[in-house]
């Protein structure tokens, strides 16, 4: 039951009210940025309370829909900071914020409407500017959750059974040796990170 290091939640909202910052984000506000990401192979930090010196784990998927921003992410465990973070949202006790430079954005007198950011990194804080975040923990506490993770990772639906339900042997067969392991292991981690 021990968490996986595995994170899901919402980074930015869209709409009012305005956060601590006085920023309100509008709808499609990361489309651009998400666009040019994926042309450009780059990637979303994942960071610590901001601090471009602590990263901490790699967001796997970040997306639009109607209410905000949502993303999936993996923490690097072993990693003091990230350990410490799997804890603290373990318990509740951090949210999701976003690191952004403007690229087209409003002032009104209520608050500043953000139509275009260019998104650099996602962290996991203890105070968000945007109180409407929210940040959860995922454990491998079922063979469902185990199979969803290897599907994740790249496996077919009958080879994420197969590995869950039988281990190794089962996926490979009896003549499985350290070599195919570790190849499949290496291809599943290039499929994985792609």
């Amino acid at each position: 039951d021990e968490p996986a290091g595995l994170l899901e939640g919402t980074a930015s909202t869209f709409g009012p009210p305005a956060d601590l910052a006085g920023d309100i984000i509008v709808e499609g506000a990361f489309s651009e940025s998400l666009k040019r990401h994926a042309e450009q192979g780059s990637s979303v930090a994942m960071l610590f309370s901001h601090a471009q010196d602590q990263p901490i784990g790699k967001w796997l998927e970040i997306a639009e829909d109607s209410d905000g921003l949502k993303v999936k992410g993996q923490l690097a465990k072993g990693v003091r900071q990230a350990d410490e973070c799997l804890k603290l949202a373990s318990m509740d006790a951090l949210a999701l914020s976003i690191g952004f430079h403007p690229v087209r954005q409003k002032a009104h007198k209520d608050a500043n409407y953000i139509e275009e950011v260019d998104l650099a990194e996602i962290s996991l804080v203890a105070v968000p500017a945007n109180r409407r975040t929210n940040l959860s923990v995922k454990s491998l506490s079922s063979i469902n959750d185990y199979q969803q993770f290897l599907r994740d990772a790249g496996l077919s639906v009958r080879e994420a059974k197969r590995l869950a339900r039988g281990g190794w042997q089962a996926f490979r067969g009896d003549e499985a040796d350290m070599a195919d392991i570790a190849e499949w292991l290496r291809a599943s981690a290039f499929r994985f990170r792609g």
